[in-house]
């Protein structure tokens, strides 16, 4: 079983365990991320850019203070990397090559959180896992003697020797890892009834980038996310039916039955 596959596994057992017992609210969210970060990586320079994401929370309360909830999110991060090349031709002279590359990685992202309720403000602890689907990226080398070609990377499909893998002679994985777990913690505002505004942090554990294209150097990242959310109350079924029992004893109990 791959990393992908596990995903979906978890993804689809918290929704159906969400929706069978019991989910207090749905909530379409929308938002924006890398709005602050850091990576490192030998020898370029990585940027991370503003990115975006949608997708669905789910929430449930169990005391007046505290409630479980959970998301799945499509997340579009964006990633500028610039990266110097020595090459050398056929008559042994050096020259120089910029490589520019604007990335955009597709990720299906999932947490659950701990979430405490601050009247206005609710405070959310929890962890993430994203899983890589798409990686692709398209820019330029730019040579020395002012000439450039523009280039088109797939991350995930392109193989050792071509493309995003044109310097390297063997390619063990992709460069970006197709998973990475991290923790979230977030801080909501509730702008008017059901609406919700969110700021919340994201410090992934595991790296961004495979320890072959690096040399062993740890690659990591912390992100600042913002979200915008509609919550949409779900009453249960179970609910309803008690409290239409309940009418009718009231309503028998009137009549004297």
């Amino acid at each position: 079983m791959n990393n992908r596959t596990l995903f979906l596994l978890i993804a689809s057992c918290f929704l159906f365990c969400q929706l069978c017992y019991g989910q207090f609210y749905i909530a379409p969210k929308y938002g924006f991320n890398g709005v602050v970060s850091f990576s490192e990586i030998k020898d370029a320079t990585l940027k991370k850019e503003q990115g975006k994401q949608f997708g669905i929370e789910l929430g449930r309360s169990f005391l007046s203070i505290l409630s479980i909830k959970g998301e799945i999110l499509y997340t579009n991060d964006a990633y500028a990397l610039v990266k110097e090349h020595i090459l050398i031709n056929q008559n042994q002279q050096e020259y120089l090559l910029n490589e520019s590359v604007a990335i955009k990685n597709g990720s299906l992202s999932t947490n659950v959180a701990l979430s405490f309720d601050l009247g206005k403000f609710e405070l959310a602890v929890g962890p993430q896992l994203d899983a890589l689907f798409s990686s692709k990226g398209n820019g330029s080398h730019q040579f020395a003697q002012d000439s450039s070609i523009s280039v088109l990377y797939n991350y995930l499909e392109d193989d050792a020797g071509e493309g995003a893998y044109w310097n390297y002679p063997l390619k063990p994985d992709a460069l970006f890892e197709n998973s990475k777990l991290g923790l979230n913690v977030g801080l909501s505002f509730e702008l008017f009834r059901n609406f919700y505004v969110e700021a919340r942090t994201n410090y992934k554990w595991t790296d961004l980038i495979n320890k072959y294209y690096t040399q062993d150097l740890s690659v990591e990242q912390f992100d600042l996310l913002l979200n915008l959310s509609y919550r949409v109350p779900i009453k249960k079924r179970k609910k309803k039916e008690k409290d239409a029992k309940s009418n009718d004893e009231e309503e028998f109990g009137f009549l004297g039955y």
